[in-house]
This record gives structure tokens, sequence and C-alpha cells, in this order.
């Protein structure tokens, strides 16, 4: 049993201190998300997930876009340190994943639409 999370992350931001965390900021990010999601999933039991699930998160965002943006906010120096940061997220947990959408206003949204499945779903 999977719990899929789909983040447009072109819209959310993860929080500063995981940029700042230079090391492992990514991996700090990916840990949180997943002890978030476990947690909330626990916390609103539904018939159709059982207690004994897995957490897949795909994170769809305009890379370039993205890192322009975090660079204007202070969060980054530069498009590497976000490369950085996805690259942990990505090799932290086996069923993350950052997806890069390309450019495009709201491709990130299109993509993460785009995914279509049979299943139940949560808002979090």
């Amino acid at each position: 049993m999977f719990v899929l999370v789909l983040v447009d992350g072109d819209g959310y931001i993860f929080q500063s201190k995981f940029f700042q965390n230079k090391e492992s900021g990514g991996a700090e990010a990916a840990q949180q998300l997943l002890s978030d999601v476990k947690s909330y999933v626990k916390a609103n039991p539904s018939k159709d997930i059982s207690t004994d699930f897995e957490v897949m998160v795909n994170v769809y965002a305009n890379r370039k876009g993205l890192a322009k943006t975090l660079t204007e906010a202070g969060y980054l120096s530069g498009e590497a340190e976000l490369e950085s940061f996805f690259r942990q997220f990505n090799q932290s947990q086996p069923l993350f994943h950052f997806i890069d959408c390309g450019y495009g206003k709201e491709s990130a949204d299109a993509d993460r639409k785009s995914t279509r499945l049979n299943s139940s779903h949560i808002t979090i």
C-alpha cells in the first residue's frame, strides 16, 4: 500500500531552515515530510489505507525558475545549491522524487495534474 503525495514545488516552498543546512538540508526536508505524512495518515485513519504503508513523494517544479525565486528570496546563493538540495532529497528516501518540469507558466501544476491514479486521497 502506498500513500502518494504530489507537490507543486513552484507553489509550495520548503522552510528556509532546510536550505540553510547545505550539507543535509534536503535529506532533513525529506525526513520531516515523511514523518508529517505518516503522522497525518495515522491520525486520520481511513478504511482505504492500511496501517502498513509506504510514502511516495513527487515534487514537480521548474528547477531554473525555482532556483531564481529562492535566490532572490535569500534562501540560496545560486542554482547549484538547489541541485544539491534536491539530490539530497531524492537520495534520502527511495520513493522521493524531484521532477523538473521545465519552463512554462503552470508547468509543474500541469504535470502534477496529469498524474491520473485510481486512488483515495487526502489533502495535507
